[in-house]
């Protein structure tokens, strides 16, 4: 298992980074098969899956999030907690 958040200056890196991240899980896993996830929050996100092993990734602006597993899981059970921890908080520091 592993999880990476990276917050970076601008948004074209992330969305390059996003880009990267899909071509190396493909990479390693030719078969794996990709859902794209719907969610305000994100700007794109998509669960891509091969057996037991997948990997959710998410971009919102110029965050990248990834979470991938590979034992039995239900990835999409965390899409709420992810969307809440990419959504700025109301009364943060400005």
């Amino acid at each position: 298992m592993s999880n990476s958040e990276n917050r970076l200056q601008f948004t074209f890196l992330a969305k390059a980074l996003y880009r990267e991240k899909q071509r190396e899980f493909f990479a390693e896993h030719p078969d794996a098969e990709m859902e794209t996830v719907a969610h305000a929050a994100f700007d794109e996100a998509v669960l891509l899956s091969v057996g037991d092993v997948q990997l959710l990734l998410v971009r919102s602006d110029a965050i990248v999030y990834a979470l991938e597993v590979d034992y039995p899981a239900e990835l999409r059970d965390y899409i709420e907690i992810i969307a809440a921890k990419m959504t700025p908080q109301e009364g943060g520091a400005a």
